[in-house]
């Protein structure tokens, strides 16, 4: 006798095999249910030290969405690809600019202090032995005085392993800085990520453009 699979039995297979086909083949994701909001957090390769590279970018955020929807969706995302059961680390570049060029206007930390903050506290939850480093980036007056006070809110262990890299324009540089080649190769960069490291390459850096 013919067996009929109902629609939840279907959604279930689906997202199983989609997050198969996510983790076995390393493409960029997007969770259907997550809803429309962009996706501010981008795998690319690996960085220097072995670490898979999380790109993350803080303009994206909407605040139309509550802080808990992020941290779940965050949680969820970097899961379908790095399994819970994997033991490799990964190191999350936050790139404070905005993207104006993609409609991403750089936003005030503190308007997203709440979202960030929801963040934070889900990467110590869920991946405390998992994260490698945090780096954030490009970072001025501003963004340096608001991490001093965020630091209250995360883990000594934690705070250990956060690295600020400054620039004297903060979220305003044009360009990521040159340091960033300390921990990564341009090489692995995805390329639908790309645009966010314009300038980036070993030989942009070396021309001083």
């Amino acid at each position: 006798m013919m067996r009929f699979s109902s629609p939840g039995d279907l959604l279930l297979r689906f997202s199983r095999l989609s997050s198969l086909c996510i983790y076995r083949c390393g493409i960029a994701f997007h969770i259907p249910h997550l809803g429309p909001r962009p996706r501010i957090l981008r795998f690319n390769g690996y960085g220097r030290d072995g670490s898979r590279l999380i790109l993350m970018l803080p303009c994206m955020i909407d605040t139309d969405f509550k802080p808990q929807e992020y941290a779940r969706a965050m949680v969820r995302g970097i899961e379908s690809v790095i399994g819970r059961e994997s033991t490799t680390r990964f190191t999350v570049l936050a790139d404070t600019r905005g993207h104006q060029a993609l409609g991403f206007e750089g936003k005030a930390v503190f308007k997203i202090w709440s979202h960030l903050a929801a963040m934070s506290k889900a990467f110590q939850t869920y991946f405390p032995e998992r994260l490698r480093r945090f780096i954030v980036y490009p970072a001025g007056d501003v963004e340096m005085g608001a991490y001093r006070l965020f630091k209250a809110l995360i883990s000594k262990e934690t705070v250990k392993r956060v690295t600020v890299l400054a620039h004297p324009l903060g979220s305003n540089a044009p360009k990521p800085p040159s340091e960033l080649l300390e921990f990564l190769d341009p090489k692995e960069v995805w390329p639908e990520n790309s645009i966010f490291f314009t300038g980036l390459s070993e030989a942009d850096v070396a021309a001083g453009t």
